[in-house]
């Protein structure tokens, strides 16, 4: 992850004007150049570390330093890929495991001896 630069201007444009990328984001598609432009310049004067202000991160390929997307994060602990990246480089989040309703108990679904004994008199 890197600061987003000037360069990375038509790239960001593209994958934001992408449907797919922009589907769970808040951006209209196509996301227009003027708007890239502006974000991007904000994005030069802000220090990423501020106390409670969000920063976009660029997210780029380590080898060749191309922008595959961006990265939103108010802590800089959990800077990490996200959603929000050109296809076909974001992995899609998978949904959780969900048991089915009649499926045995887990261990750590049953009650303790101390659960099961503390309605008792």
């Amino acid at each position: 992850m890197r600061r987003f630069r000037p360069e990375d201007l038509d790239t960001f444009v593209a994958y934001r004007s992408d449907p797919e990328v922009a589907r769970y984001q808040s951006w209209e598609v196509p996301y227009q150049l003027g708007q890239a432009r502006q974000f991007l310049e904000e994005l030069q004067v802000i220090h990423p570390d501020t106390p409670g202000e969000w920063f976009q991160f660029a997210v780029a390929l380590r080898g060749t330093d191309r922008l595959i997307g961006g990265r939103v994060d108010q802590r800089p602990a959990l800077r990490r890929p996200g959603p929000g990246m050109a296809p076909p480089a974001a992995e899609r989040p998978s949904p959780s495991p969900q048991r089915p309703l009649d499926a045995p108990p887990l261990p750590s679904d049953e009650p303790s001896s101390t659960q099961r004994t503390a309605g008792r008199i």
